[in-house]
């Protein structure tokens, strides 16, 4: 598990941190913790091989929300916390992008809620499946499938490289498996990853990839909950 945390208050980093150890979710022989004082700092950073990322949304004079926004370019499946005292900028970042927030003082039991919650997360987006076409087996990761539509008699698995990966399984199959997971029917033909959605509109889903997906008018009220539960679920 790879965690970085940026505050320029020393106090909250260390609190944090020594949360994190004592919260029992994490497997300390597996766990890296980075921290940074100064968004000027991160010009190098990697953020790809981060799971969770704990931000102060003011760093010095820069703002927490722009790089967050810049890291979640990078790894769409980080998940953000927001540590501040300035709970008046969350409808700000709301807007920009999902998150979860702490408040200082740091609230010890809280916090160590939110950290369960996170790492059942991190594991459900590691979760795979096994697809087999022409007799060969495939592995696929949860977090990397955006949508599967069924073309006729195939279903075609859309992953977020842009690589379609084929199976003769229903989308009921896939739906039965993977609702579980944050996956959404919308269509008889389409079953699609929440994760990937940046908004619902009457008649269609709006992707991340700027893909349209369609909604059936009885599934729209179905798709908003799911949708709206993904959501609020990082968000305290």
């Amino acid at each position: 598990m790879n965690i970085f945390i940026i505050d320029d208050e020393n106090v909250y980093s260390d609190a944090i941190i020594r949360i994190i150890i004592d919260c029992g979710s994490f497997d300390l022989s597996n766990l890296n913790i980075d921290v940074l004082n100064s968004v000027d700092d991160t010009k190098y950073v990697d953020w790809k091989k981060y799971d969770i990322a704990f931000l102060d949304i003011e760093i010095g004079d820069k703002s927490g929300i722009d790089l967050a926004v810049k890291i979640k370019e990078e790894n769409q499946n980080v998940l953000l916390f927001f540590v501040t005292s300035h709970a008046k900028y969350l409808s700000t970042a709301l807007r920009t992008i999902p998150f979860q927030y702490i408040l200082k003082p740091i609230d010890e039991k809280l916090l160590i809620l939110e950290l369960k919650s996170a790492c059942q997360k991190i594991v459900n987006m590691n979760t795979s499946i096994i697809v087999t076409w022409n007799n060969e087996e495939q592995i696929i990761l949860l977090k990397d499938i955006v949508y599967i539509e069924s073309v006729g008699r195939n279903r075609e698995i859309n992953l977020a490289s842009g690589k379609v990966v084929f199976n003769k399984y229903s989308i009921n199959h896939f739906e039965k498996k993977l609702n579980q997971y944050g996956f959404v029917k919308s269509h008889a033909s389409f079953l699609v990853n929440t994760r990937y959605i940046k908004k619902v509109d009457k008649n269609d889903i709006c992707l991340t990839f700027n893909r349209n997906i369609p909604i059936s008018k009885g599934r729209l009220d179905i798709v908003k909950k799911v949708f709206i539960n993904s959501v609020s679920e990082r968000v305290l």
